[in-house]
């Protein structure tokens, strides 16, 4: 467990400086590219994502398992993944050359695209990268090349933004950024911990694409339901709905980090316990009992906040996505339960389950994005995300809840007493809202509250954080 606190640590205090880094951007990006081009970017950097899952196709995930696993494979195994990248960094840039010749978006939005596109394969060799760091539990590197990175991307696109550059030059300071990180984790590689070269044999490279396929449609997938709605608002709608809806989404995209950071920490941990059913039910109702400190308060938190949450990030004219915001809190807790579920899914080798849920996520999410968009543009968007991630989740609980015939959530008693302290916070909110409290110092105020009466209810236990912290110290 020494080791599970350890990876926690490491990859909780970069997703925190990286969280923090965004909401310095942010601000800025809103105000300075305006609702139009923030919509483009967002288009842009979308498109970039599918890009890189085209270009990954899952393959750093089974990185991390198989050398969690086998850690003496490990120089081998990475070589032959780096022929194998090799093919699909060009099936990648060949899908964004189809893509862009029947999405029909005018020259300028080309530029910006295939720019981020440049930024998302080159950053899907690191993610193998992380694969290694992840599977032999050196994360510190991971961590340490994620701040530099997004500090490097942060730093760059500001600069430009403030000296009067439009959008074709801020997408760079991505492309940068990730040529930097790309070059720093490749030394440490090769420097202390493999002996490797790139090594394409088509057979081997075939098996670990057979076995990486399905994650790599299970992210493709995710990535659909979550992002489709985005270049659906382009087509169907225009880039200033799209503007109101991301800030909304980009906002809430903070929740990501904590069940990341558990997924990341918990996969290799659950993957040694893969044989051990009530080993592995028990750890990941752990994982589940911490998602919940952070689900439960977050959802009634953000919906009554909504409104002066997003004008005071992203400024007066991006109000109109504050009942968007509403509405995806509610996507936000049912989504970063189902990113929780993906390590368990993994380490079970039963990740083709979740392609199969997702396939039903993916056409439910489609028929409603046609039928709400039109209607009610981004607001129906967010409705269409809220339900697709709530069918999502009942698929992969239930199925995985029969699977192991075991408890997997927290008991009713622990959840009782978190809803007991968001009641207590959320009392707390509405009166200083009420009292015209700025809305930073609300939050600020919420989170000292939610604290104090987690600790008052023993909801969590500070000796044994002080314990967990000593532990780690000394090791």
């Amino acid at each position: 467990m020494k080791q599970l606190y350890k990876n926690i640590s490491f990859t909780s205090l970069h997703q925190v400086f990286v969280t923090l880094l965004a909401f310095v951007l942010v601000p800025v990006a809103t105000r300075y590219l305006g609702t139009r081009d923030y919509g483009l970017y967002t288009v842009a950097t979308t498109i970039g994502f599918f890009v890189g899952l085209f270009a990954d196709l899952g393959i750093s995930t089974i990185v991390t398992r198989e050398i969690s696993r086998k850690p003496r494979i490990a120089s081998a195994f990475f070589a032959r993944v780096l022929g194998a990248k090799l093919s699909l960094s060009v099936f990648a840039v060949l899908f964004l050359i189809v893509y862009l010749k029947f999405a029909n978006y005018d020259a300028r939005s080309n530029q910006v695209i295939a720019t981020s596109a440049i930024s998302a394969i080159v950053g899907s060799f690191s993610m193998a990268a992380f694969g290694v760091f992840r599977g032999v539990e050196k994360m510190q590197y991971e961590a340490f090349g994620v701040s530099l990175d997004k500090t490097i991307s942060v730093a760059i696109g500001i600069l430009v933004l403030l000296l009067g550059y439009d959008i074709r030059v801020f997408i760079w300071s991505f492309v940068i950024s990730t040529t930097v990180l790309f070059c720093y984790y490749y030394y440490v590689l090769y420097k202390k911990i493999l002996d490797f070269k790139i090594s394409f044999r088509k057979k081997q490279s075939l098996v670990i694409l057979g076995v990486s396929a399905y994650l790599g449609v299970s992210a493709f997938l995710s990535m659909a339901y979550n992002y489709l709605d985005i270049l659906m608002l382009s087509k169907m709608g225009g880039m200033a709905d799209i503007g109101f809806y991301s800030a909304a989404y980009r906002i809430l995209m903070v929740t990501r980090i904590f069940p990341t950071i558990l997924s990341t920490a918990f996969l290799p941990q659950l993957s040694a316990r893969h044989s051990d059913r009530k080993k592995l039910a028990s750890l990941f109702s752990e994982g589940v009992s911490y998602l919940w400190l952070i689900i439960i308060p977050l959802i009634p938190g953000a919906f009554y906040l909504a409104d002066p949450i997003i004008t005071f990030i992203c400024g007066a004219d991006f109000a109109p996505g504050g009942p968007a915001l509403q509405i995806l809190a509610f996507a936000a807790g049912a989504q970063m339960v189902n990113i929780f579920f993906v390590p368990l899914y993994i380490a079970l080798n039963e990740q083709r389950k979740i392609v199969h849920f997702q396939v039903v996520g993916l056409v439910l999410n489609i028929t409603l994005n046609l039928i709400l968009i039109p209607v009610l543009s981004f607001i129906g968007a967010a409705i269409a995300t809220v339900a697709t991630e709530a069918i999502i989740l009942l698929l992969i609980y239930f199925w995985m809840r029969k699977r192991l015939a075991l408890p997997l959530f927290p008991s009713l008693a622990y959840t009782a007493k978190v809803l007991a302290c968001t009641v207590t916070m959320m009392v707390f909110v509405v009166f200083a809202e009420w009292a015209g409290v700025q809305v930073i110092a609300i939050i600020i105020g919420a989170i000292v509250v939610y604290l104090a009466t987690l600790l008052a209810t023993k909801t969590i236990d500070l000796a044994k954080m002080k314990k967990v912290v000593m532990e780690k110290s000394l090791t």
